[in-house]
């Protein structure tokens, strides 16, 4: 699913970093992926930047979301997920292990 919006709210926890963002039609939560790792990346979202989310359409407990895979801003894209919807963030120790 490709999905263009003007607006974002950010929203965030220890654990994962999710947008809302508006499109014509909605309001739709957007799941981005774990804090540490999008504190690390060198991309920003602002409110009512524009962006193009690149991902999949689910929906949890009744409410339509977007797993991100890639979101285009500007220039800029932060990659997430490849084609097979593998994190970007998986395999990346933590401490010692996996």
């Amino acid at each position: 699913m490709n999905t263009s919006s003007n607006h974002v709210w950010r929203k965030q926890d220890e654990k994962e970093w999710n947008n809302i963002v508006k499109t014509g039609q909605e309001e739709i939560p957007v799941h981005l992926g774990p804090g540490g790792f999008i504190e690390k990346q060198n991309f920003r979202i602002e409110p009512k930047d524009k962006i193009e989310i690149k991902g999949s359409r689910i929906t949890v407990k009744g409410v339509p979301a977007i797993i991100a895979a890639e979101v285009k801003k500007g220039t800029g894209v932060l990659k997430l997920r490849d084609e097979q919807g593998i994190p970007a963030w998986k395999g990346q120790k933590k401490g010692g292990g996996n």
